[in-house]
């Protein structure tokens, strides 16, 4: 959705806010880690879109959401919050049990 020149990052006409908003941050990712494979930008991008704090705001509010749903909810696309939720650590994941009484879970 976003391409990266030398001096300009270009997104796809047509693209969402929520689309917009992840690939202009995933280009910008790639300039400042130049060497980074396609798999660690994602990661990167997605944990500066989506903080810990958000994830269990989504769980707080939304029982059991798909992908999609919580795409929605955070302003990002799906593909974003799929690799967000994915790449948890132990202790993001220990600080959402303790938020929602271990009552999370999502549907991919």
């Amino acid at each position: 959705m976003g391409l990266l020149g030398e001096t300009t990052i270009w997104i796809r006409r047509g693209s969402s806010q929520r689309e917009r908003r992840t690939s202009l941050t995933h280009e910008i990712t790639h300039i400042e880690y130049p060497d980074a494979t396609e798999a660690e930008v994602e990661r990167i991008t997605a944990r500066r879109l989506i903080t810990v704090e958000q994830i269990i705001d989504a769980f707080c509010w939304l029982r059991h959401p798909t992908t999609e749903e919580l795409a929605d909810h955070w302003w990002v696309d799906k593909q974003a919050a799929h690799t967000r939720m994915l790449n948890l650590d132990p202790i993001e994941v220990a600080q959402i049990e303790a938020a929602t009484d271990g009552d999370w879970s999502w549907a991919a």
